[in-house]
């Protein structure tokens, strides 16, 4: 029986909070883990249960995108209202979506569906989401904002979709684009049919760039805090897969499950004797 932890492609935010809590053997709460994403230090996805309209998009630089001359009354009309504009200069408007100082998303014009797991950019409307998430955990205050482009994700290879709605809301074709004979516009957010999630190799990488911090540890101090890290992250696979209940029973010279174990590890390259790894088990830290 492989541990639940390695087989699985992603947690839910719940199951990655306990995860990490075994592992650096501190609290860690859900709100930590929504945290640890909006701060960069955590990549974060998504599971689009039903699917969704997208858009592919590409990421372009500011030598790349093409740009359309409009006057200023029509840039006010636009929805830039309030702003001093000299009425003898015309204004320029990139073509595609600013995602960043001089970094933008070209759109595809065809449309598809997606579903599955992807991965959270953080650039749009789903920022916001994970944003309403974490005050939701903490007790904080209510999320107002709101993102006209909409929200994105991306795929493994860094390409990035715009999550669109169907226009089932009367608004005007001046506000909706065209594909495929629908009218669509950006999604206000991820759907609500959707799951926050985390994928266990994002979890891997956390543990591997908190273990580097400690790699100033000199002598003996760094062996130690490197064997007590293998220590817990044994625990959190062992505690996982079989509940805290097991724990007392793995430590038990003759545990039928010491040999599960066993295969376990070495199918993800991990090799024990038998005396090593009952040794450990005994030994795991609380």
């Amino acid at each position: 029986m492989l541990t639940v932890f390695n087989l699985r492609e992603w947690l839910t935010i719940e199951e990655s909070a306990k995860y990490l809590s075994l592992l650096f053997k501190e609290d860690v709460t859900k709100g930590d883990v929504l945290r640890f994403a909006l701060e960069g230090k955590l990549n974060i996805s998504v599971h689009l249960v039903n699917g969704i309209d997208a858009k592919r998009g590409r990421v372009a630089g500011l030598n790349e995108i093409e740009f359309t001359e409009v006057t200023p009354d029509l840039f006010q009309q636009l929805g830039h209202r309030g702003l001093e504009l000299d009425p003898s200069k015309k204004i320029l408007i990139p073509q595609g979506i600013t995602i960043g100082p001089e970094k933008f998303v070209r759109l595809e014009d065809h449309c598809e569906i997606l579903r599955g797991l992807w991965d959270l950019p953080l650039i749009g409307a789903e920022r916001l989401d994970v944003e309403h998430a974490y005050q939701v955990s903490s007790g904080g205050v209510e999320v107002t904002d709101v993102y006209l482009d909409g929200a994105f994700v991306g795929d493994v290879n860094g390409e990035l979709w715009q999550l669109l709605e169907r226009n089932e809301r009367g608004f005007s074709d001046s506000e909706v684009s065209s594909a495929g004979g629908e009218k669509y516009f950006p999604a206000c957010g991820l759907p609500k049919d959707s799951s926050l999630v985390v994928r266990t190799t994002a979890l891997r990488e956390l543990e591997r760039t908190v273990s580097g911090a400690n790699s100033e540890k000199s002598g003996s101090q760094y062996e130690v805090a490197q064997q007590s890290s293998v220590y817990r992250m044994l625990k959190a696979m062992v505690v996982l897969n079989y509940g805290e209940d097991v724990l007392d029973d793995l430590k038990q010279a003759r545990s039928k499950r010491l040999a599960e174990i066993g295969k376990e590890l070495e199918a993800k390259g991990y090799f024990f004797d038998s005396k090593t790894l009952r040794k450990h088990l005994k030994n795991l830290p609380d």
